[in-house]
């Protein structure tokens, strides 16, 4: 989670300054409180199992409080006791150098949440789940405006915490047109263009595709040979990834308002 200082001097790419700028309000968020330590003395941490498919089952740390639970149920479209708890990350990566007390939202239910472990999308917001969270510590008084530009699995009902996230794509996905059954969180097809989670910028469907086998830890995302896979943050669910501008020949702001139409 943390970034060497000396990444900060003389960066010219607009692009690679917006990510710094997100990972230092990311580690001011851990500073003011967002720890397992912290959080977990007025919240409540605990184990959930995830089946969201026949093929695997596994369990994950949520973290639930009735303001918490009130909100994920107006947010999602889902009665909360259906909802338990928001998801954490599990994974944990010595290539992040994270303190072991670091909690963040799981990427799966949340992508696009400052307070995830990757921080790899341009419009990342503080939403209203990590200032309940802060407040609920007693420390501190929010000001939920931020919250409401948050839109990733909004109103997207219970299965999207229960249904595996490429339910209605085939096994072997590298052409195909098919769309997942929340086409408004996941894409489908490698470097698919589309929008990106928070809806500000275009982006381009990250699914990885390798000749070999590969071994996944809690798998969302099931293919049966492995050879396509998503965003190890979200369970290995194909996410849209933010272009960069440099990359594409037509010049775009990655500040406005992504939507989808046709011509």
């Amino acid at each position: 989670c943390a970034l060497p200082i000396s990444l900060f001097s003389k960066v010219e790419d607009l692009y690679i300054k917006e990510i710094y700028n997100y990972n230092l309000l990311h580690l001011s968020i851990h500073i003011l409180g967002f720890t397992r330590e912290t959080i977990g003395r007025k919240l409540e941490i605990k184990d959930k199992a995830i089946k969201r498919n026949p093929r695997n089952s596994f369990t994950k740390k949520v973290v639930s409080s009735e303001k918490l639970m009130d909100f994920a149920q107006e947010y999602f479209g889902c009665n909360k006791t259906n909802i338990s708890g928001i998801e954490l990350e599990e994974l944990k990566e010595a290539e992040y150098q994270c303190n072991d007390d670091y909690i963040h939202w799981d990427s799966r239910i949340l992508s696009g949440e400052i307070m995830t472990a990757g921080i790899y999308v341009q419009d990342q917001v503080i939403s209203e789940f990590t200032l309940i969270a802060l407040e609920e510590t007693g420390f501190y008084k929010t000001n939920k405006f931020t919250g409401g530009l948050m839109r990733f699995g909004k109103h997207a009902g219970c299965d999207f915490f229960n249904i595996d996230c490429n339910e209605a794509l085939p096994e072997n996905n590298k052409t195909t047109k098919s769309k997942t059954l929340f086409e408004n969180e996941f894409c489908s097809g490698p470097r698919k263009t589309t929008c990106s989670p928070g809806r500000q910028s275009r982006g381009s469907c990250e699914i990885e595709v390798t000749s070999s086998k590969v071994g996944l830890y809690k798998e969302d995302f099931y293919i049966r040979d492995w050879e396509n896979y998503g965003n190890k943050y979200a369970d290995f669910c194909p996410l849209s990834l933010n272009e960069d501008e440099s990359k594409v020949s037509e010049k775009y702001s990655y500040i406005g308002n992504c939507r989808y139409g046709t011509r």
